[in-house]
């Protein structure tokens, strides 16, 4: 089990981030986040928005 921390927002877009840094062309299928990160798709949604915000 996680702790409250490992699934904290801000943790788990750090985590999206180092995906995407990564990967081999700096882009990551969701689905494949899901699976990775061991969250939800809404997770990975929220963290989009998150991103999305500061841009």
């Amino acid at each position: 089990m996680r702790g409250r921390h490992e699934n904290s927002l801000g943790e788990l877009t750090i985590k999206f981030i180092e995906l995407i840094k990564s990967s081999k062309h700096q882009c990551i299928d969701l689905n494949e986040a899901v699976t990775r990160l061991g969250v939800q798709k809404r997770r990975i949604y929220d963290i989009t928005n998150v991103l999305e915000g500061i841009r």
